[in-house]
């Protein structure tokens, strides 16, 4: 549902524009609570199986960051060259490092600026984001500082300490 969620949003920007920002809020929305509901669905299954819809949780939330990154771009919510190049630097990031934290890292920006655009132009939409944000904050603090905050935070430092490593193999010994 996420990655068709993502590619409407893109088709919402290509053909509403500005005028579409309450629907593409009300589309984030949906998007957000059908990833917080697919977490604890999963968890339940008595059989703990992986599928396929499992394995590519990921690239679906990265669908939605692009198509609300996109939707705000083409809607000219964030400037063309900035939105392309954010873009452009996002996949070239995640297919250099192919890391799960960065990729949540990098879906900040394009909620930070959706948050913010909805607040300045359909502010009721902009809180509703906002609300949604601080209600599954607080159903989901345990789970969030116990597990996400941890393993984001241990992905990034693994990152970082790659690029170190990546550095120093390239150096010249003498």
């Amino acid at each position: 549902m996420r990655f068709l969620l993502g590619l409407y949003l893109v088709w919402l920007g290509l053909h509403s524009g500005a005028a579409g920002l309450a629907t593409a809020v009300v589309v984030l929305v949906l998007a957000w609570v059908s990833d917080a509901l697919d977490g604890p669905l999963a968890r339940r299954d008595p059989s703990g199986r992986r599928t396929w819809i499992g394995d590519h949780d990921l690239e679906a939330d990265l669908t939605v960051g692009a198509g609300v990154w996109s939707y705000q771009t083409l809607a000219g919510l964030i400037p063309t060259g900035i939105g392309v190049a954010y873009g452009a630097i996002s996949v070239a990031a995640l297919w250099h490092f192919d890391s799960t934290a960065l990729a949540w890292g990098l879906q900040a920006l394009p909620y930070a600026s959706m948050i913010w655009n909805a607040l300045r132009f359909v502010p009721t939409y902009g809180l509703l984001l906002l609300l949604h944000v601080v209600l599954v904050l607080v159903l989901t603090w345990p789970r969030f500082i116990r597990y996400s905050v941890p393993e984001f935070l241990r992905g990034m430092r693994d990152l970082l300490r790659a690029g170190d490593t990546s550095r120093h193999k390239h150096r010249d010994p003498h």
